[in-house]
């Protein structure tokens, strides 16, 4: 990890929020928010806890992942070079869950998704900061104003309509207040929708503001869906492009509880989406 510099170090110049921001417990903040919190994805293949079987195949290198130790792990990205500090948008740690180049578990995240910008945002972030990029806080990316953190719960939306086949879909969950639906969305996941089968599932992350303790699960309730779809596939050609409104294809409401993990998935017939 980079080491946080000392004031002495930086001189007089540096301001007091880029000194917070080179700090090493900050950096492993952003690491833990927006890289480690989607580990679940790769502890399969690649956590020594159960990855016995491709460590025979592939080698002892497959273990990247040190169990239940952010910072260890992000040394570890460093040093093995699955970070690249030249051109951080083509670290192992990122082409190979985007299927930007052959991975053998197959793609985890697609190309502008959130996990996908969530990556790419630490990743340029922590080369400058490794580099000495930064000489002031102006250069600073702009810290965002919520707070995700992914949950075991899984929605599933089924009989999508063919024109959605492998497109990238995001859907925001509102709940249900005594004055009606939240204002603000409180839950949030973007996956492809599969063609093959006309579904798509995704993981869904809490929506917080940086205040508040995120919810670490989705409670039973009533909840409403707003459903957006990259139908010109604008972000796989721009990954820094977001969703706009014109994205927006329907919203559908559905109550009850909530399971965990990716096989037990709230399931939604799409067919009583309301068109927007």
């Amino acid at each position: 990890m980079a080491s946080a510099k000392s004031a002495g170090d930086i001189g007089i110049e540096l301001d007091a929020e880029l000194v917070r921001h080179l700090r090493s417990d900050r950096i492993l903040e952003r690491f833990t928010e927006n890289i480690w919190s989607e580990m679940g994805r790769c502890i399969n293949c690649h956590s020594p806890e159960r990855n016995e079987k491709q460590v025979k195949e592939h080698g002892e290198q497959m273990s990247w992942i040190v169990p239940h130790d952010p910072e260890a792990t992000l040394n570890y990205l460093r040093e093995s070079g699955l970070i690249d500090l030249s051109e951080p948008d083509q670290s192992e740690i990122r082409t190979k869950p985007t299927g930007l180049v052959d991975h053998g578990g197959g793609p985890k995240f697609p190309i502008g998704s959130l996990s996908d910008k969530r990556f790419v945002e630490f990743l340029r972030d922590y080369a400058k900061i490794v580099n000495d990029e930064y000489s002031s806080s102006e250069q600073l990316p702009k810290p965002s104003s919520i707070r995700l953190h992914a949950t075991e719960n899984f929605l599933r939306l089924t009989d999508l309509p063919t024109k959605w086949a492998d497109k990238l879909m995001r859907v925001d969950l509102y709940g249900l207040t005594d004055a009606g639906w939240s204002d603000h969305r409180i839950a949030t996941a973007e996956s492809w929708v599969n063609g093959k089968q006309s579904v798509w599932q995704g993981i869904m992350s809490t929506v917080s503001s940086r205040d508040q303790h995120p919810l670490q699960e989705l409670p039973a309730g009533s909840y409403l869906a707003k459903v957006y779809v990259d139908q010109a596939e604008r972000m796989r050609a721009d990954p820094d492009a977001t969703f706009a409104e014109s994205d927006f294809v329907g919203s559908m409401e559905f109550d009850g509880d909530w399971k965990l993990g990716w096989r037990e998935p709230k399931i939604v017939d799409s067919r009583q989406m309301k068109d927007k």
